[in-house]
């Protein structure tokens, strides 16, 4: 489904990704953790063409993602990128939501614009994605009158209704209050358990353990462990995993 070679990402002389090899199967959940600074971020921002990657490749299915024209309007509306962001969603730490839309404008408005789907046929499905959410009651309301998990609920429902062949997770609880993760990670449990191919950028250690197929330990700009949760958290032979894993769990 996803193929990453290579890739490395500098800024100026700082190297924050130093070179990440990583193929992701249909229907994998992989929880991405380590310290913050190693790169976690970063790596989903350039799967996702929101970085332009220094160096390596992307391939999402069959197709390699092309590095693009650096002048901000030639790579908004360039064809691949905008190809690409209907495959791949993407949510955020922030939730990222127009104010000035309804949460059901906030749906439809990506399928509209970037797939021509009909207004009718968009609201519908952003109604069966609101039931997914459980916001179904929330479609008329802004965002500045929801909390932090509803609104994140929406964020994803948002990324969903582009029907992306892949989900990329960005520390989405991280900016919520502690009562509301679990509302937000329920969704994206029933999201793993119906097939969603996801990727998730995540500091919720019992979602990486009990959730995900597979984890990832990034340190340094680089993958340095990965294996099955038991693996990782349970029966790791890296110090270095050990030391982070004793400090947050």
């Amino acid at each position: 489904m996803l193929q990453i070679q290579g890739l490395r990402k500098s800024y100026g002389n700082h190297e924050v990704l130093k070179g990440v090899d990583l193929s992701v199967n249909k229907g994998e959940v992989i929880a991405v953790i380590g310290p913050s600074g190693t790169g976690k971020s970063t790596m989903l921002r350039c799967i996702n063409f929101l970085e332009e990657p220094t160096a390596g490749s992307i391939w999402l299915g069959d197709e390699k993602v092309e590095s693009l024209p650096s002048k901000a309007k030639a790579r908004t509306y360039h064809p691949q990128i905008t190809r690409l962001r209907t495959r791949v969603g993407m949510v955020f730490q922030q939730f990222n939501l127009w104010p000035h839309k309804s949460v059901l404008e906030n749906i439809i408005e990506g399928p509209m614009l970037l797939k021509n789907v009909a207004k009718e046929e968009a609201i519908k499905k952003a109604k069966y994605l609101l039931e997914l959410v459980k916001m179904v009651d929330k479609a008329d309301k802004y965002p500045a009158s929801l909390s932090g998990g509803q609104q994140q609920r929406v964020a994803i429902a948002r990324a969903l209704a582009m029907e992306p062949e892949v989900m990329l997770f960005d520390e989405v609880t991280s900016a919520l209050d502690p009562q509301l993760v679990g509302e937000v990670l329920e969704v994206m449990t029933n999201l793993a358990q119906a097939g969603m191919t996801m990727l998730v950028v995540t500091h919720e250690m019992k979602f990486a353990e009990n959730v995900s197929s597979r984890v990832l330990f990034m340190d340094g700009g680089v993958i340095a462990e990965q294996g099955t949760p038991q693996q990782v958290f349970r029966n790791t032979e890296h110090e270095r995993t050990r030391k982070f894993l004793s400090s947050v769990l």
